[in-house]
């Protein structure tokens, strides 16, 4: 379930953010991204420990665009591939 100001950005840069999430335990959180190559983010939270790309990593990348007013796509500006589902 998400909650209202669970992500506090405690520090933006150009390229990325450190932020805290605020569930029932402060996830501190860092993702970064560069020109080239793959994004960089870490968490501490024991579903990242395991290898996984956790959910505190995606809404605080999610807070990171909101904080520079990036435009989210509508569902209609979605490629798909024509499958059936």
């Amino acid at each position: 379930m998400a909650r209202e100001n669970a992500v506090e950005i405690t520090r933006s840069f150009n390229n990325g953010c450190k932020a805290v999430v605020h569930p029932d335990t402060d996830y501190p959180v860092k993702i970064g991204f560069a020109r080239v190559g793959s994004p960089e983010f870490s968490c501490i939270c024991a579903d990242y420990s395991y290898g996984c790309i956790c959910d505190h990593i995606i809404a605080v990348a999610i807070a990171y665009d909101w904080s520079r007013d990036v435009i989210f796509p509508s569902d209609s500006d979605w490629v798909t591939s024509g499958g059936s589902d």
